[in-house]
């Protein structure tokens, strides 16, 4: 990214959202009480949340696993660095293990990094960060030390 506004910092997506954290890992079933949010779900722009199917198993510790507003999930296999911001879920619902969890800090506006992981700087970061020959893929570890800009809060919203 060429420079930065004034007041404005590089830093990285971990430094501002979290470490990330690992979706669920069952199947999807037609029937349940538990949503299952899947990398599938997230990539068609909106999220049509009649069609997302539920748990086939659900976690023991739902809590750990259960999506909550301003939730930023980024897909990690298959389409990666897909992400959708969780702005409310109308069911229960937990993410899926091809799915990584940030959650921006308090004093970080989730919008704004949700733009952010629209850009070409986003996308040319991940494209350097995938690894896999037949299906890309990407860990949060790498998703982590994605260098993302930093404006001010003011800015930010």
């Amino acid at each position: 990214m060429s420079q930065l506004p004034q007041h404005w910092i590089m830093t990285k997506l971990g430094n501002i959202c979290g470490s990330g954290q690992y979706g669920w890992t069952t199947k999807a079933a037609d029937r349940g009480a538990i949503k299952f949010l899947r990398t599938t779900d997230i990539t068609k722009g909106q999220i049509d949340w009649h069609s997302v199917p539920y748990c086939q198993d659900e976690p023991p510790d739902l809590d750990k696993y259960q999506i909550q507003a301003n939730d930023i999930l980024i897909s990690r296999s298959g389409s990666i660095g897909f992400s959708a911001l969780i702005r409310h879920t109308p069911f229960p619902t937990v993410f899926a293990s091809y799915l990584i969890r940030f959650v921006p800090s308090e004093r970080i506006e989730p919008r704004y990094v949700a733009y952010f992981l629209r850009s070409s700087e986003y996308w040319q970061q991940i494209s350097e960060a995938s690894s896999g020959i037949a299906i890309s893929n990407v860990n949060a570890k790498n998703l982590s030390k994605i260098r993302t800009p930093l404006a001010p809060l003011n800015e930010q919203k």
